[in-house]
């Protein structure tokens, strides 16, 4: 059995992470797999029991910890080493190269979508300069390139190489919709981020204060933002419609007790989350970005502008609720399958 080593740098449980957990499970049978991460995390806890979990901590400049690295991926002797995260792609495509294995990186955020979690222009400039370097010199020294959509597929700086393998979900079979006749129940999942655009889904809402609506917000983010946030909710007089929950690992639930699904993300390099969402029948709310417009069909609202939130609120858009949600889940089920997602990686691991 052909051995596999996967490295993350900060084993969390947000996109990249889930994308390497599903990855682990649906390859378990067929590789022997190893986990190496540089940093303990709550992913480490739901890895199978089966995987070996190897931790080095390792900071950018941990220069000392690099031969152990070395010596320990040499002496286990990997027929592959796939990487996903910016330092675990820089340094395991190099030790890759330098030890002679077959080396993969799969790209989860573009060096515009590290930029755009930042409002200072320099800081901007500085994290996208940073994040563009590491990406090409990783492109450069590693045996082939993952993207996760076409669009992100042709910012590759070596397309030669470079291929497109989306994410992928299980459908349930049975699925319920849940569509209120009153208030709608709008939900938000992801890191409560500029990014995300966490900031302009609260002025859009704003300007249908006077129309039934609730919003849950889902996921973690950094404290002077959320603080920014608050206040400016305060500020508005949304507190009583707006609630932050934090980080839940179960989100299913709460998506099957809502109507909308709303995310308007200034930048995203797939979005697993509205997979998720149109998983289980709910429409989407997404801001016209390349990704959304690859990954969410168009009957779903894709909006250009805050003031075009308020159509999910019209009679007409209402109307077509449960057909949209049985076009969502169909489309998911025919585009993003385990067994079609399976095969290109038993392909391209061989």
């Amino acid at each position: 059995m052909k051995k596999i080593l996967y490295i993350l740098d900060q084993p969390n449980l947000y996109g990249s992470e889930i994308h390497v957990l599903k990855l682990i499970d649906m390859l378990k049978h067929n590789y022997d797999i190893t986990l190496l991460c540089f940093n303990n995390g709550p992913l480490l806890e739901r890895i199978p029991k089966e995987i070996h979990v190897k931790v080095f901590p390792m900071g950018w400049l941990s220069i000392g910890t690099f031969p152990h690295l070395i010596n320990f991926i040499k002496n286990e002797r990997f027929d592959y080493i796939h990487c996903h995260q910016p330092k675990a792609m820089l340094y395991g495509s190099m030790i890759g190269k330098l030890l002679g294995v077959k080396t993969f990186v799969t790209v989860h955020s573009l060096p515009e979508n590290n930029r755009d979690s930042y409002r200072h222009v320099f800081k901007r400039f500085l994290v996208y300069a940073f994040h563009t370097t590491v990406l090409f010199l990783s492109e450069l020294v590693s045996s082939k390139i993952i993207y996760l959509t076409q669009f992100s597929l042709k910012k590759s700086f070596f397309q030669h190489k470079a291929i497109c393998i989306p994410n992928w979900i299980d459908v349930d079979t049975e699925v319920r919709i849940y569509n209120s006749s009153k208030t709608l129940k709008l939900v938000s999942i992801g890191s409560v981020s500029y990014q995300k655009g966490v900031d302009r889904l609260i002025e859009a809402l704003y300007l249908v204060i006077d129309l039934p609506w609730e919003l849950t917000i889902i996921g973690d983010g950094e404290k002077k933002y959320l603080s920014e946030l608050r206040e400016r909710i305060d500020l508005l007089g949304l507190t009583k419609r707006i609630n932050f929950l934090g980080y839940k690992e179960d989100t299913e639930s709460y998506l099957k007790v809502s109507d909308y699904f709303v995310l308007l993300s200034r930048g995203e390099t797939f979005g697993m989350v509205y997979l998720e969402a149109m998983s289980v029948g709910l429409s989407i709310v997404a801001w016209n970005i390349p990704a959304v417009l690859e990954v969410v069909p168009s009957y779903n609202l894709i909006i250009n502008s805050i003031s075009q939130l308020k159509n999910i609120f019209t009679k007409e858009y209402a109307k077509d609720y449960q057909q949209r949600a049985d076009l969502n889940i169909s489309y998911v089920k025919e585009n993003f399958s385990t067994s079609s997602v399976l095969k290109s990686y038993l392909m391209i691991y061989g």
